[in-house]
């Protein structure tokens, strides 16, 4: 994932940040569908378990859910290398285990541990560029 993550892709995706969404649509099509969370547009392309943040035209967060990457568990990930931040979301129940990739942020998603669960699965992964405004 680290080579990946340092050129701006991940895992299961054709496409790199920064990649131009006109790109994206002649290679996938239209997504499923699309949402506004500020400035930002995702693109939902459902099948693919891919997400696409847009942004000006450009692809600034890719993201995943592929069922894949749900079999890792927070444990294997935090053995296999230390994070470079980790903490709880505050409103979700949702923990964030975060690597540092170059220019770009690997956001790896979880459920928040408890004492019944101190390892859980999963969740997703994000890719995001640090540098857009």
């Amino acid at each position: 994932m680290s080579q990946l993550g340092n050129h701006g892709k991940i895992i299961n995706c054709d496409f790199s940040l920064g990649t131009s969404e006109q790109v994206l649509l002649q290679k996938w099509g239209k997504p499923d569908y699309k949402d506004n969370i500020g400035l930002i547009e995702y693109w939902n392309y459902k099948e693919r378990y891919i997400t696409f943040g847009v942004y000006k035209n450009l692809l600034i967060d890719i993201r995943s859910d592929d069922p894949m990457l749900q079999k890792l568990t927070l444990e294997k990930l935090k053995e296999a290398r230390k994070p470079d931040k980790e903490y709880d979301h505050m409103s979700l129940n949702q923990h964030f285990i975060v690597y540092n990739m170059g220019k770009y942020k690997l956001r790896m998603v979880f459920p928040k541990p408890t004492k019944k669960v101190p390892s859980p699965n999963l969740i997703s992964i994000s890719l995001v560029d640090i540098n857009y405004p």
